[in-house]
């Protein structure tokens, strides 16, 4: 790999976390969510992932009467969850499980 290869690449990746943390910002112009979102999928794509950033919507354990928003997410099915149907446990009890 030459250098300049290396440098674009680190770079990239040093880039990364700052631009997800970006895309959750919901007062941003759109045209630059827009191109955000176009890095995003070049960089997902060349991964072979595509992540959820951040959600905004209901809960999906909660009735509709109490229409509880919510922006955490499912780690392995993406549905939005309330922080009163969030399970909170350790790693050591996470991993017997």
């Amino acid at each position: 790999m030459s250098r300049l290869n290396f440098l674009k690449t680190l770079s990239r990746q040093l880039m990364e976390e700052q631009l997800k943390y970006r895309l959750t910002i919901d007062v941003l112009p759109k045209t630059i969510k827009f191109r955000l979102k176009q890095y995003a999928t070049k960089t997902n794509e060349a991964a072979g992932t595509s992540q959820r950033v951040r959600a905004s919507g209901r809960c999906a354990f909660c009735e509709r009467a109490k229409d509880r928003k919510t922006t955490k997410v499912c780690t392995n099915c993406a549905r939005l969850i309330c922080r009163d149907h969030i399970i909170e446990t350790c790693p050591d009890c996470f991993i017997d499980m």
